[in-house]
């Protein structure tokens, strides 16, 4: 953990062996919740809470296959569920209380789905989907108390990012009105950073670069985003056939899997 006042860092939990899906903490900063890979199973990820400066992670919740996100009070978190092995429903989005307790499926699809996040107003919660049949992805905003469902579809050459990744992708802004989240240009493969406007739906992008973006989270002011920022330095290279050095390189702009 890095004090950004200070700039310092410490180790507040030991190394594992298993992966870990998600980091949060809680809106009073006192604990971070996080999902990992079950000691149980390689199959089932947990989700866990410890002090933020260390101390034994507790098990909370079996099953959970995204970070959570906390209501704006801290006392309830949702989180997604997946079921592969389940022909009815795939994914599920659930609200549960900050210990685990009164756990509830609040949607249920069979399509893939991302990680949800909670509104600041505490009346929404949002996350990407697969639409069926298809190979698009809605970005899809349920009013909690009526259940009522709005889809928001990607405007021309954009989509949102692949539901088979597992990182969190959307960000609520404090108003509630506008969703960062990340998106990919027509023929690119480098994720970018878009917002949306929830109401209206309409789209603008934040970047526009070859770097490509991971990860989404925003300071409890909304003034400032963190994300994870990788640059592919990608070149292609002609070789003779007496191998040694290349004879000429080129570098790219874009990223490919392969050359013919």
């Amino acid at each position: 953990m890095r004090n950004t006042a200070t700039n310092t860092e410490t180790q507040v939990l030991g190394a594992s062996g298993h992966g870990y899906l998600g980091l949060t903490f809680s809106p009073d900063g006192n604990h971070l919740y996080f999902t990992r890979l079950s000691p149980e199973s390689e199959m089932a990820n947990d989700l866990y809470v410890m002090p933020a400066f260390g101390g034994t992670p507790r098990q909370l919740i079996f099953n959970v296959d995204s970070p959570v996100s906390f209501e704006p009070n801290g006392n309830r978190v949702t989180y997604l569920r997946w079921w592969p092995e389940r022909k009815d429903e795939f994914a599920e989005i659930h609200i549960a209380d900050k210990d685990g307790g009164n756990d509830q499926v609040l949607y249920s699809t069979a399509e893939k789905a991302l990680a949800p996040v909670w509104s600041p107003d505490g009346r929404r919660i949002a996350w990407l989907q697969a639409e069926a049949g298809t190979t698009r992805v809605g970005l899809k905003v349920i009013e909690i108390s009526s259940k009522r469902l709005t889809t928001v579809a990607p405007p021309a050459g954009i989509s949102w990012v692949d539901p088979g990744l597992a990182y969190t992708t959307l960000a609520w802004m404090p108003d509630s009105l506008h969703l960062l989240t990340l998106y990919y240009k027509r023929h690119s493969d480098r994720a970018q950073i878009g917002v949306i406007t929830a109401p209206s739906r309409e789209f603008h992008s934040v970047t526009n670069d070859v770097n490509s973006y991971s990860e989404l989270a925003l300071s409890g002011n909304g003034r400032t985003l963190a994300t994870v920022l990788t640059n592919v330095d990608s070149n292609i290279a002609l070789y003779g056939p007496d191998r040694g050095e290349p004879i000429s390189t080129l570098p790219l702009r874009i990223t490919p899997n392969a050359i013919a």
